[in-house]
């Protein structure tokens, strides 16, 4: 929670969807008491410094060095407590986490780099991870080998796996983080489709 504070809190504050996504996030996580007390934790940490006197308004501030140091060290402390698996995720929740609001500022996007680099992932992979979170809806961003795309369409998808499914509405996209062995999936369409008997979120 505190790397996702000291995230959002960039480049003008956490907004209003972050604020739900991180609370929406740890409702699937945690019991009531627990969501209640890292949701705390998020908000102190999100909180924008004070301006500065004579700051000019709509100025765009750099991430202060407190908050660089602060983020680096959280990074190398759950790097020696994370497997790469969950550090796949804890990248992914944080492309998602500014996707909601798609405030893909300077800094912020610096401090995703800064967590990637410190996890040792690949760059291939960092980038499709961005790319599968950030930008799934445009189908050229999609012609690398580490994505699947099932659709109505016929013929090929440049570098990227293609099945054809008739009647399908939307795309299905799948993204292979291979060095984790870990496959992740999202629905673009908004027919009511089912992954194990559990039905498929629609974004």
């Amino acid at each position: 929670m505190q790397l996702f504070g000291l995230l959002t809190k960039q480049d003008g504050g956490v907004e209003s969807n972050e604020t739900e996504y991180v609370r929406n996030f740890l409702k699937q996580q945690l019991n009531t008491e627990a969501v209640e007390e890292y949701f705390a934790l998020f908000l102190n940490h999100s909180l924008s410094d004070e301006k500065e006197e004579g700051e000019e308004a709509g100025k765009v501030r750099l991430t202060s060095m407190k908050d660089s140091v602060r983020i680096l060290g959280i990074c190398k402390k759950i790097n020696k407590q994370l497997n790469r698996e969950q550090k796949v995720v804890v990248l992914i929740r944080m492309f998602e986490l500014i996707s909601t609001d798609m405030k893909l500022t300077e800094q912020r996007m610096a401090i995703i780099n800064t967590v990637a680099q410190v996890f040792k992932l690949p760059k291939n992979e960092i980038s499709a991870i961005e790319t599968f979170v950030l930008y799934s809806n445009e189908r050229e961003k999609l012609n690398t080998g580490d994505f699947m795309i099932i659709d109505n369409l016929e013929g090929s998808h440049g570098e990227s796996k293609h099945i054809s499914k008739s009647g399908l509405e939307g795309s299905i996209i799948i993204l292979s983080v291979k060095s984790a062995e870990l496959y992740f999936m999202r629905y673009t369409g908004e027919q009511e489709i089912f992954l194990n008997g559990m039905p498929v979120d629609h974004r």
